[in-house]
This record gives structure tokens, C-alpha cells and sequence, in this order.
């Protein structure tokens, strides 16, 4: 049978190999032969031929570890429904399993299934009364905006595992979502005394800290993110740069700057670069470095093959840590200089056209607020026919496509190597981006795009609490009555929460429209009923 396989395999025939596998999966008895078959059989794309070989080995004794690693291959990690299918198969077969189980519900929530995992969590917790089954239940019930059914999850957490920092830093994090942010201070600063080393809550308290304008402290707690275990951390062999601001701008200091964080974080921080009076070199290896204009501004890029012995430097930083010696207070987060480096173009315009409107609805999986609005609520901002709407999110299934194509709605595809390139070429030809919290608002504030940016209540800490504008970005405006809730359907329980929000949102829309105009928009009536 190995030799029919073998054969299959040669002749790149995908029905003789998928018979291939099915036939020696079917007549093997060994557990070391089917794991290969499984993970060949996954790799072409032959899923019921997989399940068929992952029951078998489960019958043959296929070891619960084994299970969990081969869950947690990289595959498997971006076809999150395909995991679950194969996790339920395995909570079938070995019932008694708290880890597969866990498993099972974590896939759950990261499909955005919150209610299927809550259900499955009150089964386990009925045999498992575990303060992590709880934490999950809390992480569940804030995912569908019910922090405070949450809150009472983590609080039980607590009670369960009292000399845990991990599980006060769980119900801390509801306390801020329910803007209790003492509460939730005093909750962080209890969870460090109990355990000094706990990462989560020093990171947390940065964030809170951040968010209510503590800079000082702020920015000292969020050097613990290098004590991250799953942080990156770069230590070239240079004396660290200490923010010694007084350079002058022809001061032989040369300083090397790696760009650590997300790209959110890296647009966000590369302003400070300009406002260093020496020569600087920057690290980065993200898709933004394509967007650095490398000949206009005093940044220059360390080659990504550089072998040198780092001589030529005086001093090295991550960006992140540039921000304690620059940003003190809300005065001074905006500087004329800000942004210069990132490169603009100028698009041809024709004359006489419709106001063109760029529209992200999405959140970015890291976002700390992810209100996921459903695309059919966006409806009455939609259907202005006075304006040319361009859809710019890089991953819009059929079915909304085929949505916005009723509406009339540009569908741009993002194929290209660098999807930020081609993001930043579409924004430059935008009058307008209306958008939720991800890399397309700080791109467009960074490239100085007028933009109207809907945040729920609570946000990530860089956007802070009250205000209107957008400290990091002067062309940015802020509305915070999107709904705190997963609105990913029409539950009845959301549509005074959406009316409310479209109704906010009609209105500075149609106030920046106004303005980019100069006339008064020819207003259209909009049925809201859901």
C-alpha cells in the first residue's frame, strides 16, 4: 500500500493520491502510520479523508499530548474551523479530557462562536470547577459585551485561585471595560504585589496609566513588554541611548533604532525619529519599512543583510522606549514635523466628480475593543448616492461582496506583495475614510487623510477617554458611540444601541461632507429599522 502511495504521489494525480492515502489509512492499525497520512492528507486539502485517519489513530490510542501539539500545528492556526472539526471528533472520543475541552472552546471564542463556547464552558464547569474554565467564561461573556456577567466569572476565578495575579489582571481588565478604573487600578497594583513578575499586570497598568494621561508612570511600566516570553527583543552589541534630547541637528551622533510592536504601534511611534537632532538609522522588518521616505527625512534603513560589527553607532533603542523621553503630556503628542517621513502622493483628480468615501469596518484581531459591527448596519452611510464609496478591507467574503456590490460600493481587492502600498494608494485618492479601530486609521492619519474614526466607550489606551480629536493625528475626528457590544447580528437586544449609533453617525458624516464640499450635501432620508 506504501508503494501505491508512493506512486500516487509521482503521477501528482490528486484523486490517486486522495484514494491513496484513504486506502492505507483504512487498512492500517498503527498510530505512527496515520499521524503521516493526516498531515498528508490536510496539506491536499482531503479534510474528510484526515478526520477519517485522526478517528481511527483516536481509537488506537493516539496520546491526549499528541492530540494538543498536533492542534497547535501552524496549519491549523490559520483553518480555525477545521480545528474545531477535528477537536470535536477527539472531545467524542475521550470525553473525559479537561485539556481537549479547553481547547475545543478556545477555538470556539477565536471563530467568534462566544455563545457556542459559554454553553460548553457551563457544561465542563458543572464536572471541572476550574478558576481557567472560569477566566474563559469571562473572556466569553466580554466578548459578547456582557462584562458584567463577566466580571462575576472572574470574580469567582478569584475566589477559586486567591494567590493567582493572573486571574485579578482577568478581572481587572473587566473593571476598566466597565470604566472602573480605579477599581481596576487597585486590582493591578494588588495582582504585582502578589506576584512582581507578572508581566500582564505591569503591561496592564501601562495601559491604563496611558489612557488617563500618566505618561511618567505610563511609560516605565511599559518597558515590562521585553519581559514578555513570547516578546522579541534585539540587543545589538551598542550602550543603550537615555534621551539626551539636546543634540544638535549637525551632531556627529549617529543613533540605531529598531522598531519593535505591531504596525499599528510602529505608525504610531516612527513620528518620533523626526524630532531626534542626529543621524539615525532605523531596524525595521515590517511591511512598513516600504513606506518610508528614506530621502526626504533624516531616517536612513539598516540593510537587512547588514554584517557589520555595529562600530559606526554611538547608541541604540527600540522605538517604543523613544516615547518616554518625547511624549510627557497631550502637548506633546503632535509636532509639525510629525509624519514627514512616510511617503505621500499626490492623485490625479477629475474634476467635477463625487466625493469619494473609503470604508473599513473591521477590527484588527489585536484590537483591544473588538466591536464587530455587522456590514448590513453600515447601510444608511452606504446609500448616499452623492458619494463614491470604496470598500478597503483585504479580506471581504463573497457574501459581502456581493452585499456592497448592491450598493454600489467599490470592491478593491489587495493582492499585491505589500498590502500597505497598495492600502496607501488607495487612501490618497480618498476625500474621506469613515473606519473602526485598525492599521487603516493610523495609516491615513499618518498620510493626513480626513477621517472619522468610530470607537466604542472604551478603546485602546492611544486613543484616551474624552477626546474628540485624535491627539496622535490632526486629521483625525473621533465618534465614541459605536455599541460596546459583538453586533455581528439583529438580536433585538442591539437595536436601540445601533439606532442610537447610526443616528450619531449620520450626522458627522454628514457634517464632514458638508465641509469637504462646501455646500450643503443633498441629505437622503434613511430607513433605520432593523
Amino acid at each position: 500500500m506504501i508503494e501505491a502511495l508512493e506512486a500516487a504521489l509521482k503521477s501528482e494525480n490528486p484523486e490517486a493520491v486522495r484514494q491513496a492515502i484513504a486506502d492505507l489509512g483504512s487498512q492500517s492499525d498503527s498510530v505512527h502510520v496515520l499521524v503521516p497520512l493526516i498531515n498528508l492528507a490536510l496539506k491536499n486539502n482531503f479534510l474528510d479523508v484526515s478526520l477519517s485517519c485522526f478517528e481511527k489513530a483516536l481509537t488506537l490510542g493516539l496520546p491526549e499530548q499528541q492530540i494538543s501539539h498536533f492542534i497547535n500545528e501552524p496549519y491549523f492556526e490559520e483553518h480555525q474551523k477545521t480545528a474545531k472539526e477535528f477537536l470535536m471528533v477527539a472531545n467524542g472520543q475521550l470525553k473525559s479530557s479537561l485539556n481537549l475541552k479547553v481547547l475545543l472552546i478556545k477555538t470556539c471564542m477565536k471563530l467568534g462562536e462566544s455563545n457556542e463556547a459559554i454553553e460548553l464552558i457551563n457544561t465542563v464547569l458543572n464536572q471541572y470547577p476550574h478558576p481557567e474554565l472560569l477566566s474563559l467564561l469571562s473572556d466569553c461573556y466580554a466578548q459578547t459585551g456582557d462584562y458584567h456577567s463577566a466580571k462575576a466569572a472572574a470574580l469567582l476565578a478569584t475566589e477559586l485561585a486567591p494567590s493567582s495575579a493572573v486571574y485579578l489582571v482577568k478581572l481587572a481588565v473587566i473593571e476598566k471595560s466597565l470604566q472602573r478604573y480605579f477599581e481596576a487600578v487597585n486590582l493591578l497594583s494588588k495582582a504585582i504585589e502578589l506576584e512582581y513578575t507578572c508581566v500582564d499586570a505591569h503591561i496592564q497598568l501601562a495601559y491604563l496609566a496611558l489612557f488617563s494621561g500618566q505618561f511618567t508612570l505610563g511609560w516605565q511600566e511599559y518597558e515590562w513588554r521585553f519581559k514578555n516570553s513570547n516578546a522579541v527583543r534585539w540587543n545589538p552589541p551598542l550602550p543603550l541611548w537615555e534621551g539626551n534630547t539636546d543634540l544638535t541637528p549637525h551632531s556627529q551622533y549617529h543613533l540605531l533604532v529598531w522598531a519593535d510592536g505591531n504596525i499599528c504601534e510602529q505608525i504610531l511611534f516612527l513620528r518620533l525619529i523626526t524630532r531626534v537632532n542626529c543621524k539615525v538609522t532605523l531596524k525595521i522588518n515590517s511591511p512598513v519599512k516600504a513606506l518610508i521616505d528614506t530621502e526626504n527625512s533624516n531616517i536612513k534603513l539598516l540593510p537587512s543583510d547588514y554584517s557589520q560589527d555595529y562600530s559606526e553607532f554611538d547608541g541604540f533603542i527600540a522605538l517604543g522606549s523613544m516615547a518616554q523621553y518625547f511624549f510627557r503630556d497631550f502637548s506633546d503628542l503632535m509636532h509639525p514635523k510629525d509624519y514627514t517621513m512616510f511617503k505621500k502622493s499626490e492623485p490625479t483628480m477629475q474634476s467635477n466628480r463625487k466625493i469619494r468615501i473609503g470604508f473599513s469596518w473591521k477590527t484588527d484581531a489585536a484590537s483591544e475593543a473588538q466591536t464587530q459591527i455587522d456590514l448590513r448596519h453600515w447601510h444608511h452611510l452606504l446609500s448616499n448616492t452623492n458619494c463614491e464609496f470604496v470598500a478597503l478591507e483585504s479580506d471581504i467574503n463573497s457574501e459581502d461582496s456581493g452585499y456592497l456590490k448592491t450598493l454600489n460600493v467599490t470592491v478593491n481587492r489587495q493582492d499585491s506583495a505589500n498590502p500597505l502600498i497598495e492600502l496607501s494608494s488607495q487612501l490618497n485618492t480618498l476625500d474621506l475614510l469613515i473606519t473602526v479601530d485598525n492599521v487603516t486609521v493610523h495609516l491615513a492619519g499618518a498620510l493626513g487623510i480626513p477621517t472619522i474614526l468610530f470607537l466604542p466607550p472604551i478603546s485602546h489606551w492611544y486613543w484616551f477617554s474624552d477626546e474628540q480629536d485624535a491627539c496622535w493625528y490632526s486629521s483625525v475626528v473621533i465618534s465614541r458611540s459605536l455599541p460596546t457590544i459583538n453586533c455581528s447580528g439583529f438580536e433585538p437586544s442591539v437595536n436601540n444601541a445601533i439606532k442610537e449609533w447610526q443616528k450619531d453617525s449620520q450626522q458627522l458624516v454628514d457634517d464632514q461632507l458638508l465641509r469637504l464640499s462646501g455646500k450643503k450635501c443633498d441629505s437622503h432620508t434613511t430607513d433605520l429599522a432593523i
